[in-house]
């Protein structure tokens, strides 16, 4: 019924009764019971939290801990991962986890989480740009090509000094984040892998892994923009090869 919701994540309670549903554009989780198909309730992303404002989360891929009662959930809006508790419907966790977190999986153990990056940039606004005058205050091209050193470290356009986009190939981007839920209300990065080819002469968008799926050995990620696909071992995070 909400025009501003897309579903891109679920996750079934243990009891298989709770559907929880990521509505996407509106930032919530919606919350569903199985038999009677009614919304129970729902979950908002936006808000304060800790001190942070958040407004216009996007919920994308979901997870539930084994037991039930904590429930990881990508904010591709803020570039973090939130942890909600089922009990109180509270969001009890925030983390930042790279450039626009697109998968996530749970060890077997629900120790670890894993969250894959297809982002390279994080992008700012034009310097003095207004919404509601963008003819005036916007740019009338893209600001440089890429790759460029204007692209890596800024350039002046149209009198405004527009900010470089960086190093393609930082730990933010492109690559699969591993973090400690084993206490959820604290989780914390335990390592940042890049996956797949970097940017470069042999690569030019790099790799974007889009999707995981964790195991207690392997890790496999999948690197869609190069066919390709990246196994780690999961007790060491050493990545052991890439299948194309």
């Amino acid at each position: 019924a909400d025009p501003e919701s897309v579903f891109m994540g679920v996750a079934i309670s243990p009891d298989n009764r709770t559907i929880y549903i990521s509505e996407g554009n509106n930032g919530r989780v919606g919350i569903f019971d199985l038999l009677t198909h009614q919304r129970l309730s729902s979950v908002a992303l936006d808000g304060m939290y800790l001190g942070a404002t958040y407004n216009n989360s996007l919920t994308g891929a979901m997870q539930l801990t084994p037991d039930g009662r904590r429930l990881l959930v990508l904010d591709l809006g803020h570039f973090r991962l939130v942890v909600i508790d089922t009990d109180s419907k509270q969001i009890i966790a925030s983390l930042p986890v790279g450039r626009m977190p697109f998968g996530l999986a749970l060890s077997p153990d629900g120790t670890r989480a894993y969250v894959s990056n297809v982002g390279m940039f994080q992008y700012s606004l034009i310097p003095g740009y207004d919404p509601n005058n963008p003819k005036d205050t916007g740019l009338h091209f893209p600001p440089f090509g890429f790759p460029s050193k204007e692209a890596t470290k800024g350039a002046l356009v149209e009198g405004k000094q527009i900010p470089g986009l960086g190093d393609p190939n930082v730990p933010e981007s492109n690559s699969l984040w591993v973090v400690n839920v084993q206490d959820p209300s604290q989780p914390r990065v335990m390592a940042k892998i890049r996956t797949g080819l970097p940017v470069g002469d042999q690569s030019v968008g790099g790799s974007s892994p889009g999707d995981v799926v964790a195991g207690r050995d392997k890790v496999f990620v999948s690197n869609a923009n190069q066919d390709s696909v990246t196994i780690i071992d999961a007790p060491t995070l050493h990545v052991e090869k890439t299948l194309v």
